[in-house]
């Protein structure tokens, strides 16, 4: 293409893209995704079953939101899946226990039966709850680069202001807590015991002596340290990848946010001016 155009064709690396992969660092989170295509491919690729939960949706007096697909670079379509399942999650249960009746078939009965055990789960719905909120903070950033209308300088702007958001997220530990104790809450109206569960699933390892001659003073997480352990993870990744894309945009468009972005103080730098007319050699 550059040799086509015959000029520079600057890479921007796409902001969607980093901040979907940067949520791999967190088993929980990707297991989170994994579950929520599990769940619409179950429910949706049946008119059966889909017709249950259709049913289900219309017997319901809250408004929910229908399942949606996840999507491997929209990041806008995880938070649309997460939002859907987060409104209707009574609702899907229900579905599911509905699944697991005899008048089935047993490929389906065991699959919803496995599904309702994964959704009735504490660490399910933390992560669904944690997700939801990170998501509701960059949707905004992803579908502004996204935009064929873009402007350049309040796209900057945008990834600053992201990145403050979820700086101060990381930072206030008691909202952290607030989200855990309050996602408990909602487990134990469910049926589910989260300190059980956790206890089964996250018991102290120590290692031998021969290894480690004070084995005693290991570190053991506590639920709420658990969880805030990961959210850390996956904030600092969305963090340094928005950071890494704002790096790249500033550098690639340096002439072009030195001369445009207010206030117009002092006198124009002609480096800049020459660098900023080589970036649009056919207006010269």
């Amino acid at each position: 293409m550059q040799t086509h155009l015959k000029c520079d064709i600057p890479y921007i690396p796409c902001t969607p893209h980093r901040i979907n992969t940067s949520v791999e660092v967190s088993v929980p989170v990707c297991a989170l995704f994994e579950l929520l295509q599990e769940l619409l491919v179950s429910v949706t690729s049946s008119t059966k079953r889909f017709d249950v939960y259709r049913e289900k949706v219309k017997q319901s007096d809250e408004e929910l939101l229908m399942l949606r697909n996840l999507s491997a670079t929209r990041w806008v379509a995880h938070k649309e899946s997460i939002c859907a399942i987060w409104s209707s999650y009574a609702v899907v249960l229900e579905v599911l226990e509905v699944l697991t009746d005899s008048k089935y078939d047993t490929k389906t009965r065991v699959k919803a039966g496995a599904l309702q055990d994964k959704m009735k789960s504490f660490n399910f719905l933390v992560m669904l709850m944690f997700m939801k909120n990170v998501i509701g903070k960059t949707k905004c950033l992803t579908t502004e680069v996204q935009s064929i209308d873009m402007n350049i300088i309040d796209t900057i702007e945008n990834f600053k202001a992201t990145i403050t958001m979820l700086e101060h997220i990381r930072n206030d530990s008691e909202g952290l807590e607030n989200q855990i104790q309050a996602t408990k809450s909602v487990a134990e109206q469910h049926g589910i015991d989260p300190d059980d569960e956790y206890n089964r699933h996250h018991r102290q390892r120590k290692k031998p002596h021969r290894i480690d001659d004070h084995p005693e003073t290991a570190a053991n997480l506590c639920l709420v340290e658990h969880y805030r352990k990961e959210f850390f993870a996956v904030l600092d990744a969305q963090i340094n990848a928005i950071k890494a894309n704002l790096e790249a945009v500033t550098n690639i468009l340096q002439p072009a946010v030195t001369l445009l972005q207010p206030p117009y103080i002092g006198p124009v730098d002609n480096t800049e001016l020459v660098r900023f007319c080589a970036m649009f050699p056919e207006l010269m």
